[in-house]
């Protein structure tokens, strides 16, 4: 493509998702006008903030599908920071996981105990964890499966997706235990989440940059929800496994992951972006690969393609799921709307109703929902964005483009009450901290405010704030 007719596509590619947002935007102010002028401004700035990142992200795109050299990693091996990673380094990577969730266990049962004055052994923690937020409802997938019984909402699990409870049962059929057993399949699922996150940033950066990745992942104050029987940790591992392969070009294994990630949390479809921008990236390259003339090549490449339908088929499974149960394809979607009021809403429009929520929640002095709820809301949701903003220059396309389609279809709900639970397991909001982070002047500072939001925020769930 020449250069006049990539600036073409460029502009209107940029143009014309930019023209059609005011609208909406002009349609949210006049049919749902927010109740305080500060909500307005939420929203105005949140939608000026995805706009700039949207106009960097078109810029990188048109750049990331250029022809190169397809690059080896096998040719960058002679370098220190990119040579492949040891049993030893490894080890040690698995040894300091696994010891800071050890501690932070410990220490809830310390703010637990001063709080409450109750003396737990420290395997009570699988109790406790085991009982907050949604995790009773994945332990209840794991006992009985999806059931049509109404009784003391049963039926309202559908809305979760079901692997990380199979694993649960599995697990279970060892221990005899539900809750044990998700005990252990979570912290499993965050340390190999935090293994795949380690190699998956070490193919684009030094070490340095991926153990500061590993870090701000375990100490972002929300990571202390991850310690939770909930599907989180699962999701992010599959998650980060999949952009592995991806990065390979290993693609039935990379959409092999990324369905497996939608059968956790159906946010994981998000996933479907970056596989498809790298296998397109991966023709693109192919126009100067000496292998084009190889026999069987064209062939061999369609078939590559054709894994990428494995995401969609876990998908289909969930929906089938649905339809057996309640002769609906999407009951998860009336569940949602009846008994947790989620239905579509445009992103600003989400900034500008949390405003409202947490002045109107000031104003009633109903402080626990303020520290709890709503201001840790806005605040993943405006730092994610501007994190993103002054990274990206460094990231690949596909990983902006991963990002944007995730926090768009975490965020666009009408009633949002974890975003920062499920910002923290997306993988460029985290790959954008390590980037940011390159100097200790800004990498010390950070990791002592995260280490303390971790701790505030896990001392609010010990106490019954509504952290969620």
């Amino acid at each position: 493509m020449g250069v006049r007719k990539r600036n073409l596509l460029q502009i209107l590619l940029t143009a014309i998702p930019l023209s059609v947002l005011p609208v909406f935007y002009c349609v949210w102010l006049f049919t749902k006008t927010p109740i305080y002028l500060e909500s307005v401004f939420a929203g105005t700035l949140l939608l000026a903030l995805v706009s700039v990142l949207y106009v960097k992200f078109i810029a990188q795109c048109m750049s990331f599908f250029v022809p190169e050299s397809p690059v080896s990693v096998v040719g960058r091996e002679g370098l220190r920071s990119n040579r492949r990673s040891g049993v030893r380094e490894i080890l040690v990577l698995l040894t300091a996981i696994f010891v800071f969730r050890v501690l932070m266990i410990i220490l809830c049962y310390y703010i637990y105990y001063r709080q409450n004055g109750y003396a737990c052994t420290f395997f009570s923690a699988q109790r406790m964890f085991g009982s907050q937020l949604d995790a009773r409802h994945y332990m209840a997938i794991a006992e009985h499966g999806y059931v049509t019984s109404t009784a003391n909402g049963a039926n309202l699990t559908l809305v979760f997706l079901p692997l990380y409870s199979y694993l649960t049962k599995i697990a279970a059929a060892f221990s005899g235990n539900y809750v044990r057993a998700g005990f252990f399949v979570n912290h499993i699922a965050a340390i190999m989440g935090c293994l795949m996150l380690y190699l998956l940033v070490k193919i684009d950066f030094d070490r340095k940059t991926a153990r500061r990745a590993v870090k701000y992942f375990c100490i972002l104050p929300a990571a202390c929800l991850l310690y939770a029987n909930m599907s989180d940790s699962l999701f992010f591992a599959l998650s980060v496994t999949s952009l592995y392969f991806m990065r390979k070009r290993r693609f039935p294994l990379a959409a092999l992951a990324a369905g497996f990630a939608c059968y956790t949390r159906l946010i994981g479809v998000t996933l479907l972006v970056p596989l498809i921008m790298e296998y397109a990236k991966m023709l693109s390259d192919a126009r100067i690969d000496p292998k084009i003339h190889e026999k069987h090549y064209y062939l061999k490449t369609a078939l590559t393609g054709c894994s990428i339908l494995i995401v969609p088929l876990f998908v289909g499974i969930y929906l089938l799921q649905n339809y057996l149960l309640w002769g609906n394809w999407f009951q998860f979607l009336v569940y949602q709307k009846e008994n947790w009021y989620q239905t579509f809403s445009w992103f600003f429009q989400t900034a500008g109703y949390q405003t409202d929520y947490l002045i109107g929640g000031i104003v009633s002095g109903t402080t626990s929902t303020v520290l709890g709820t709503w201001i840790p809301n806005l605040v993943y949701i405006f730092a994610s964005v501007s994190v993103l903003l002054l990274s990206c220059k460094r990231m690949r396309a596909s990983y902006v483009a991963y990002f944007g389609a995730y926090f768009l279809m975490a965020v666009s709900v009408s009633w949002l009450l974890s975003a920062p639970r499920y910002l923290t397991c997306c993988f460029p909001l985290i790959l954008g901290l390590a980037l940011l982070t390159r100097r200790k002047a800004v990498d010390i500072p950070l990791t002592l405010v995260s280490l303390a939001g971790f701790v505030i925020y896990l001392m609010g769930l010990v106490s019954g704030y509504p952290i969620y």
